[in-house]
């Protein structure tokens, strides 16, 4: 008697599509649910102030940081990217590297 192996898929890949799948569920359920949590974080960037915020600089002190004219910051300051709320356009958030010691509040 000749025994014939079945034609189909070896239980190994059924198991690991269905592993897959779980974790495809999963991505897709966490991706939808932390949508509205990254809306809200967006709309709070924007109520950052840039002389009201504590940046380290290079010397590695806490400042705050300054509003200047661009397009770059003078010698003894570096750009603080980012999106301000006191930050018009062709204005620069820029940090003091000249400092060593923490401003107040900082």
């Amino acid at each position: 008697m000749i025994w014939k192996k079945g034609q189909g898929l070896p239980i190994t890949v059924i198991i690991i599509a269905a592993i897959a799948l779980v974790i495809l569920v999963v991505l897709v359920a966490m991706f939808i649910g932390k949508m509205g949590i990254f809306g809200k974080k967006v709309t709070t960037v924007t109520e950052i102030s840039c002389t009201e915020s504590c940046f380290k600089n290079t010397q590695g002190a806490r400042v705050h940081g300054v509003v200047m004219p661009g397009p770059t910051c003078p010698d003894g300051y570096h750009e603080q990217y980012g999106s301000f709320k006191d930050v018009g356009a062709g204005e620069l958030c820029c940090i003091d590297d000249t400092k060593t010691e923490n401003d107040a509040g900082c």
